[in-house]
């Protein structure tokens, strides 16, 4: 598998994490350097019921319903997976307030049960946000089965998306360009041995970061 032929330094893959937090719509253009860099085009994105809200960046726009043929001439896709949205009086008690449910989903849902898991050493279940960022890495990568695929989050996109390349089928292992998380807690605790296992060949391969 050939490497990605964009190089970024370590500053702008940080600029590229802090897309997530941007409300992409598909189709929109990606930039870091006051728009001077393109990363490339919003495919798809998702705002599940898990809480999970990510994001996926193709080289050019091609839509996971296009044909295979289509598909296949993505080579590079970037997977962005928000992190916590802020909790504040209003988004706490207003149930009108736009991110009532999300506080809710990040928090109550996913943040506060993992971390008693970290604290614990593990826990009987992971939790859904974790999962279901999986599951959306998991697609994209047969979505576009010819790109290689570099992953970004924050906080709890942070956990998202090391869960996410823990739980990589080893088929896709070749296709992973890198994993770059910031600012969130380690979730090696609560990981099953088979997907330790899976993180520990990445990181040894020199691709999570």
């Amino acid at each position: 598998m050939a490497m990605s032929n964009k190089v970024y330094s370590g500053k702008e893959r940080v600029e590229i994490a802090q897309n997530e937090y941007k409300n992409w719509k598909k189709g929109d253009t990606v930039t870091i350097k006051n728009d001077s860099k393109t990363i490339g085009y919003v495919s798809q994105t998702f705002n599940k019921i898990s809480g999970e809200q990510s994001f996926v960046i193709t080289d050019h726009y091609v839509s996971p319903n296009a044909p295979l043929t289509e598909r296949e001439t993505v080579k590079e896709v970037t997977v962005l997976y928000r992190g916590s949205t802020a909790p504040s009086v209003d988004n706490l008690f207003d149930p009108k307030n736009p991110t009532f449910w999300d506080v809710r989903a990040d928090w109550v849902m996913n943040d506060i049960p993992t971390a008693l898991q970290i604290l614990s050493n593990g826990g009987a279940a992971t939790m859904p946000q974790l999962q279901s960022s999986a599951d959306t890495l998991q697609k994209t990568m047969r979505t576009y089965p010819n790109a290689l695929v570099s992953v970004y989050g924050h906080s709890l996109g942070a956990m998202d998306g090391q869960y996410a390349i823990s739980d990589l089928p080893e088929e896709f292992h070749e296709r992973v360009d890198g994993v770059y998380v910031y600012q969130g807690p380690n979730i090696y605790s609560i990981l099953n041995k088979h997907q330790q296992k899976n993180a520990d060949k990445l990181t040894n391969a020199g691709k999570i970061f």
